[in-house]
């Protein structure tokens, strides 16, 4: 009755040979993943054993168990393990196994081709010629090891949508009205409703809100809240009874509301600004390529385009595997502000929401790019096309990388203008470098020189 590697790892040879593929190809594996010692132990050392056979590369494969989530489910955990990979392939999502804080040591997963998935990620694909692949192990009492391969579906019948949030993080709801008076008294409607317990669905309320305020029109009032939860509407609707009593042509919050007596839309244009270096952050955008096949499709793009210049692939470095410590969170942001890793990635995330807006119907008139991402701004507007752009973002970042030596120095940005900055910039070795902002002033020169200036300005 105790499970065997042995066992395990011959039901995997046999279900990779039928299938016909290596599973060096394998991005995701549900586990059988009782959460026992002795059977944990043994699969993953099954597993390990013979995707090291294979030549599998380290941590890239997503290994969990949708036993996390629902229990074991006894002679239907099977079932329920090959429904959830159909769904991942079928999404195109590694799913997350939920009540992970820290993954068992003894199965050295650094070193093995597997990580533990935590959080709902983008399954990108940088090779267009290799179907995405899972497996999903059942092992039982007495020796019955089973191993089932998967492989996505790539025909003509493919589904349009992403995958499907429900709840979504946070819900737009829109009034028009040809008064603000109009608008008052929708809204002083609804909340009484709401406060005399009425309980709709959040996302419910919002599109029958936002479907009963039609299309805008240039002579019509409009409010707008942004919430995350009813309670949180119905505070909103309070602090908006109050903002619209005030008679003031324009109102906005950083708390997610927003009033406007004629649309803003109408007085001018459209500009989108592209940020540069410095505003990387791990995961950025993974939400948003989770939930839209566009963004997740671009970053297939950006790996296969890219995958001669980087190993990792790209989306791996703004994607990492989940981080269980505050170490291996550094380690994975220290790697993603790499100028060779940071450009690039910028790129790619920021072309990928151009997409995504112009999807929503957000056509810029205007675009602009503060530092490297002028390069971005340059393709969006037509100069060159979007793989030029990752070539030349993965070749500018080499480039200044493999110019960079201890003596090249640094960079430091200070919330001054340029004018309470300049006496303070003794000395030829440091210059104001870039003005970013009326009182933030990039400044640049010997390492030293840089750390003394910034001395002397803290004093």
């Amino acid at each position: 009755t105790a499970p065997r590697p042995e066992g395990q790892i011959a039901a995997l040879r046999r279900a990779y040979a039928q299938a016909g593929f290596s599973s060096a190809t394998v991005g995701l594996i549900e586990a059988h993943g009782t959460g026992t010692v002795a059977g944990d132990q043994a699969e993953v050392q099954a597993l390990t054993t013979y995707f090291d056979e294979a030549g599998a590369e380290r941590q890239r494969c997503a290994i969990g168990s949708v036993k996390s989530m629902i229990g074991h489910t006894k002679a239907a955990a099977g079932v329920a393990g090959l429904t959830k990979v159909a769904l991942s392939l079928y999404h195109r999502v590694l799913p997350p196994t939920l009540g992970v804080t820290e993954p068992n040591p003894k199965a050295n997963f650094p070193s093995s081709p597997f990580y533990v998935n935590a959080e709902a990620r983008p399954w990108v694909q940088g090779d267009p010629s290799l179907p995405r692949r899972a497996g999903v192990s059942s092992f039982g009492f007495g020796g019955t090891n089973f191993h089932v391969v998967a492989e996505e579906y790539t025909g003509n019948f493919l589904p349009k949508d992403g995958a499907v949030l429900d709840p979504w993080p946070a819900e737009l709801f829109i009034w028009r009205g040809r008064s603000r008076a109009e608008i008052l008294e929708a809204t002083s409607a609804l909340l009484r409703k709401l406060e005399q317990g009425a309980q709709p669905r959040l996302a419910d309320l919002a599109y029958t809100v936002t479907l009963q305020s039609g299309r805008a029109t240039d002579d019509q009032a409009t409010l707008s809240i942004v919430a995350d939860s009813m309670s949180d509407l119905v505070e909103k609707l309070r602090t908006a009874q109050t903002l619209l009593q005030s008679n003031a042509e324009r109102q906005h919050t950083p708390q997610g509301i927003h009033y406007a007596e004629q649309p803003l839309v109408a007085e001018g244009q459209i500009a989108f600004l592209f940020p540069g270096q410095g505003s990387q952050y791990v995961n950025m955008a993974r939400d948003l390529a989770v939930l839209f096949p566009k963004v997740r499709a671009w970053f297939d793009q950006a790996d296969h385009v890219l995958a001669e210049r980087m190993t990792p692939p790209l989306s791996h470095s703004i994607f990492p595997p989940p981080a269980f410590s505050p170490e291996v969170e550094r380690l994975q942001q220290a790697a993603l502000t790499e100028t060779n890793t940071a450009q690039p990635a910028l790129g790619a995330v920021e072309v990928a929401l151009y997409h995504l807006l112009r999807s929503f119907g957000i056509e810029p008139q205007m675009v602009a790019g503060h530092s490297y991402a002028e390069f971005v701004a340059l393709c969006v507007a037509g100069c060159f096309n979007e793989e030029t752009l990752l070539l030349l973002s993965e070749a500018r970042g080499r480039f200044i990388r493999e110019g960079a030596t201890e003596e090249s120095g640094t960079m430091a940005a200070i919330d001054a203008s340029p004018e309470e900055l300049r006496p303070l910039l003794a000395g030829p070795d440091v210059t104001e470098a870039n003005r970013n902002a009326p009182r933030q002033t990039v400044i640049s020169g010997a390492r030293a020189s840089v750390e003394q200036a910034i001395e002397r300005c803290a004093e």
